[in-house]
């Protein structure tokens, strides 16, 4: 089954003839979470300084914050000067304007030049940019905006193709055996009708399955910006209020049909014996199981059957359980073992996936993606000490991946459960409340404002 997954994955390797240091860095190792650590640091650095000057050059805004900064692209010459890289805070990606507006701002955030979108009027939602991007190329990913802002992050060919080689192959070199016969339940909206990031994500299952084997849960509901902002109450205008009202009312109740189905089909699928893998956000989940806990409806899936979770319990946090009692859970509504589940730690604006090991610790995929902790002054810190997450990563080809994350995290040297190579972020992983802009996400924000009125 190894050997077929490789196959699958050739379509997104970029051909040899073209490669940069960073397909070097993606392609070559064989295995992302047992490499030998200097083979990976040498991957990575090269990788790293490559896609620093790609960015410095090609992107307007970054070359003016590294100007700002007084950094160069010859200033990065080894592993300890990668700390002078200028970071870009996460909520940067949330600083969009409405209208024309929004074209020009991701045009401005995109390295290189940006495909001009074919738009219907002067005054397009941000539905129809990124349907109209979409048709030339450009794939905008956005997260669910829990906080009443999306997060747009705007991806060309080369930079999709990367982040679906580097996912995949991190998932199943993890977690899982890939088994081309199972079925897969998808716990999303579908992938096909939506540029929700999670359902994206967890859509790269019909790229390796029978599609006809691929259950999604929300398949007929299309899901966009002007949905979600609806759906919790945050729409405008009259319109706008009674659409909220109404989508206020039929919610619960989509929800519920849906969750229905999905019991029903899991219940027809252990019936069958079906080999299963379960994807879908670990809130989503934990409501079907706590469902079919209260009807007192169980299964006992085929051994080897599998669950993957991943994008956290959003506004669900209050209903987050520990990730070990979860697992319980699992095993016992669904009979899935605790070796047969696994939790991925991602992020729309990164590229890299951080997959769980047996032990329960995300393993950073060390050849492709630098990773430090930021004390309150934004300063580096070191192992075993909580702060917050920044990367850099060079995968993106569209846009500059060295950011400053508002998520606590600690990294372990290495991992206390398994004796693969490299460091691990701790088990506990958090949202650092009320995080302010300052440092490079003022100058950024000045960057933006000053390019924006010379046009």
């Amino acid at each position: 089954n190894k050997e077929e997954l490789n196959k699958k994955l050739e379509k997104w390797i970029t051909p040899r003839n073209e490669w940069t240091p960073v397909d070097e860095a993606l392609f070559t190792p064989k295995e992302f979470y047992n490499i030998n650590s200097e083979k990976a640091e040498e991957l990575k650095l090269k990788a790293i300084k490559y896609s620093f000057k790609h960015h410095y050059t090609n992107n307007y805004l970054y070359h003016r914050l590294c100007e700002a900064e007084e950094i160069k692209p010859d200033d990065i010459k080894n592993l300890k000067d990668l700390v002078k890289i200028p970071l870009i805070p996460d909520t940067f990606f949330k600083d969009y304007p409405d209208g024309i507006e929004f074209v020009k701002w991701l045009d401005r955030i995109f390295t290189g030049k940006m495909a001009n979108p074919v738009l219907k009027n002067n005054n397009p939602s941000h539905d129809d940019v990124i349907d109209a991007l979409d048709r030339e190329g450009i794939n905008i990913l956005f997260t669910s905006g829990t906080s009443g802002r999306f997060s747009f992050v705007p991806r060309d060919k080369l930079s999709e193709n990367r982040l679906k080689y580097s996912w995949i192959k991190s998932l199943f070199e993890m977690s899982f055996a890939y088994e081309p016969d199972a079925d897969v339940i998808i716990l999303a909206p579908n992938p096909f009708k939506t540029h929700l990031t999670i359902a994206r994500v967890f859509g790269y299952a019909f790229d390796l399955f029978d599609k006809s084997r691929v259950h999604v849960a929300m398949k007929d509901t299309v899901i966009t910006t002007e949905f979600l902002n609806i759906s919790r109450g945050l729409a405008t205008g009259i319109s706008g209020k009674l659409k909220s009202k109404v989508m206020g009312l039929l919610g619960p109740a989509v929800q519920k049909k849906s969750d229905s189905k999905m019991i029903d089909l899991l219940e027809k699928l252990e019936e069958k014996g079906n080999l299963i893998g379960i994807a879908g956000p670990p809130f989503w989940l934990d409501r079907i199981i706590s469902r079919m806990k209260e009807e007192g409806r169980e299964v006992s899936l085929a051994e080897g059957s599998q669950v993957l979770t991943g994008g956290g319990w959003k506004i669900y946090e209050d209903k987050r359980s520990p990730e070990e009692i979860f697992r319980e859970k699992v095993e016992k509504i669904l009979g899935i073992s605790e070796e047969k589940y696994g939790d991925a730690y991602a992020m729309t604006e990164c590229n890299s996936l951080f997959m769980s090991c047996d032990g329960h610790y995300k393993h950073i995929p060390t050849s492709l993606i630098h990773t430090f902790v930021l004390d309150e002054e934004l300063q580096p810190l070191g192992y075993d000490e909580y702060g917050r997450l920044a990367f850099l990563d060079p995968l993106s080809n569209s846009y500059p991946g060295f950011i400053i994350t508002g998520d606590r995290i600690k990294i372990l040297e290495e991992c206390p459960e398994c004796g693969r190579p490299g460091p691990v972020l701790d088990t506990e992983i958090t949202r650092l409340p009320g995080v302010e802009g300052r440092g490079c996400a003022l100058v950024m924000q000045e960057m933006m404002k000053q390019s924006s009125e010379k046009e």
